[in-house]
């Protein structure tokens, strides 16, 4: 789900309201599952795993 959200707010370009009306999450949930995903990515590119 982290995945989905990810690729539609960065790489569609969706809004967050927008995820949330596709997804039927609040936009609290879009926005943590937004910020986990930055730090997944962030770790791999800092450590490489």
């Amino acid at each position: 789900a982290d995945r989905l959200v990810m690729g539609l707010f960065y790489g569609d370009q969706t809004s967050i309201q927008d995820i949330c009306r596709m997804t039927g999450e609040k936009e609290g949930t879009v926005k943590s599952r937004l910020s986990r995903a930055r730090e997944r990515l962030r770790e791999v590119i800092d450590h490489g795993t």
